[in-house]
């Protein structure tokens, strides 16, 4: 695997002893995502290395890692003068010698070529060693945009902003314990809401 966040190279131990490398002890610790930082098995120096058409000698530092035998970070990226171009899947090297060289191998015929996903073993093997697991999700913020309104009508806003109230209510306000109202004399009528005077007493009264 190719990491531009990896600030060295890193082989796995098992990997290391099938090619016969010999590692010289450095003392390092090496952290890596979830997981505690831990003393690395050593450093092989002037490994020769053929990728591709590119070849050199490289620096691994030997360490205990789950997901990947080999990294590639940002030491062989230094060295071999290599650009990463995702949308092509591909690493453009700009040393002395000059190559593309493919970052996805092609699929066995029959087989699904193996993507970046964590299986079920690896997670349960991590809880297992007591190891800090973490699950991140991503959610989205809708931010108020407030509309163009008039000067005139947010000062006039901003003056009677404590009059009303921040939520309006979602329900009636409770009943009374009394309702109070006129009580009136038996066999008495109310006059209707907009009664006036008969028209001869009217007459009358601007007579007079």
């Amino acid at each position: 695997m190719v990491d531009t966040g990896s600030t060295h190279n890193f082989i796995t131990k098992r990997e290391a002893n099938r090619l016969g490398l010999r590692a010289v002890h450095s003392g390092g610790r090496m952290k890596a995502v979830n997981s505690e930082a831990q003393p690395t098995c050593g450093v092989a120096k002037n490994v020769s290395t053929r990728i591709g058409e590119w070849s050199g000698s490289l620096d691994f530092t030997v360490a205990t890692m789950d997901d990947f035998e080999l990294v590639l970070g940002m030491d062989f990226l230094h060295t071999s003068k290599a650009v990463p171009i995702p949308h092509l899947g591909s690493l453009l090297v700009t040393s002395h010698q000059p190559c593309l060289l493919r970052t996805h191998a092609q699929a066995e015929k029959g087989k699904e070529l193996k993507g970046p996903l964590l299986s079920a073993m690896q997670l349960k093997k991590g809880m297992r060693r007591n190891e800090p697991t973490f699950l991140a999700t991503l959610s989205m913020k809708d931010e108020e945009v407030e509309g163009d309104i008039p000067e005139v009508i947010r000062e006039f806003l901003g003056e009677y902003a404590d009059i009303l109230p921040k939520e309006l209510p979602k329900s009636l306000p409770p009943r009374r314990a009394i309702d109070h109202s006129i009580e009136l004399v038996a066999g008495i009528h109310m006059a209707p809401k907009h009664w006036r005077a008969p028209l001869d007493v009217a007459w009358a009264f601007w007579s007079c």
